[in-house]
């Protein structure tokens, strides 16, 4: 395994992105969690600490959820673009 790489959780969010409207959308796809943002910085923070708050309030979904997702991911999100969609592999810290 490389030296960027570790074996961590992470889950998929789908963003999309409404130029006319200048705002992000993102929905984590294995949790109910959905935010909004001007920016995709901003949407990935958003989501970050949404996600965190759910895994707070459901402490038995985190092992479950994250469990499945446990592969060698780079340690920064990698970004997928895709017309007006953007899908970012979001790193989770496993715990």
């Amino acid at each position: 395994m490389s030296a960027n790489t570790d074996v961590i959780s992470f889950l998929y969010v789908d963003v999309l992105e409404y130029s006319e409207e200048k705002t992000f959308v993102a929905e984590c796809l294995e949790i109910p969690v959905i935010v909004e943002a001007e920016t995709l910085d901003k949407v990935e923070s958003k989501m970050k600490l949404a996600i965190e708050g759910f895994f707070e309030t459901f402490t038995e979904e985190r092992t479950a959820v994250l469990n499945k997702r446990r592969i060698p991911v780079p340690n920064r999100p990698e970004v997928i673009p895709s017309g007006n969609r953007t899908v970012l592999k979001m790193v989770m810290p496993y715990g």
